[in-house]
């Protein structure tokens, strides 16, 4: 899986949170997305995004979905620690990760799966 690959598997277990808890979000986290979504090649909008990525990502393989997650965590964390804002959305969201554990890496588990060329 590469890098482009994992990160596209991050991006949507992240906006499956945002879909499901919508109402919770109206600044950090909705920004992050924004920038989180991929271009026409795959990367994110915003490459500095894909760089945390890979630094949290680099010694884990994202396919396992247990590495996956905790490289998901890792990677909001340090974007939370870049500078969250006083409405501490990517704090919930960790919450929100942590709080549901099996049944994120599940998703991430599936949409590796998805992620998988057919053959």
């Amino acid at each position: 899986m590469t890098e482009i690959e994992s990160f596209a598997v991050l991006y949507r277990v992240l906006d499956s949170i945002w879909i499901e808890y919508e109402g919770l979000f109206d600044d950090d986290f909705p920004g992050l997305l924004g920038d989180a979504t991929p271009s026409a090649d795959g990367s994110p909008m915003d490459q500095a995004l894909l760089e945390y990525w890979q630094e949290q990502s680099a010694d884990r393989d994202p396919a396992n979905p247990e590495e996956g997650y905790a490289a998901m965590v890792d990677f909001l964390k340090a974007w939370r620690d870049v500078g969250e804002s006083d409405t501490k959305e990517i704090t919930r969201v960790i919450a929100i990760l942590q709080e549901n554990r099996d049944r994120y890496v599940a998703l991430w588990s599936e949409e590796v799966r998805r992620s998988a060329p057919s053959g």
